[in-house]
């Protein structure tokens, strides 16, 4: 018998992530990559950035992997608007190079990592693992739905042009 001050296992649940890159060949990879290793279901992907914001508004991932190269306003500016929104969602930040200008950047916006595309997904799954074994193995917190008051973005879900 299990002594009552004793912890019990808690098998956390799949993070939910949200992939985002303009490279459908880079997706596809990151997607087989993180599946394979198990731990988390792939909701949905993205190639632009107000795409992202649409998808990560309807389906609230836990976890968000944008690439900071985005054509247009780019992945810091969803990473701000993210982070803006629901500022304990996990949002991870890739580069090709992710140089000290890039890291500080997005850790001064509040981004849970920087990895580098090239270096595969090492980097990547250890972060993740990071977030699953999360503090006290809280889930992140829903975000504020477009349009409502407090830390959501304003009406009709757009931060971009602020």
């Amino acid at each position: 018998m299990q002594s009552p001050l004793a912890p019990s296992l808690i098998i956390p649940p799949k993070l939910r992530v949200l992939l985002v890159d303009h490279s459908l060949t880079v997706r596809q990879k990151l997607r087989k990559d993180l599946e394979a290793a198990g731990g988390l279901e792939i909701v949905s992907e993205a190639d632009r950035d107000d795409q992202a914001l649409e998808l990560f508004f309807a389906l609230r991932p836990e976890v968000v992997i944008v690439s900071a190269s985005l054509p247009v306003n780019g992945g810091f500016e969803v990473l701000r608007c993210i982070k803006r929104a629901a500022p304990r969602c996990a949002v991870i930040l890739m580069s090709r190079c992710p140089t000290p200008f890039i890291s500080e950047t997005a850790r001064l916006l509040g981004a849970s990592g920087v990895c580098s595309t090239l270096d595969g997904t090492a980097q990547l799954r250890s972060i993740l693992q990071k977030l699953q074994a999360g503090p006290g193995g809280q889930v992140p917190e829903e975000p504020a739905k477009p349009g409502s008051q407090g830390r959501g973005i304003p009406a009709g879900g757009v931060c971009l042009a602020e």
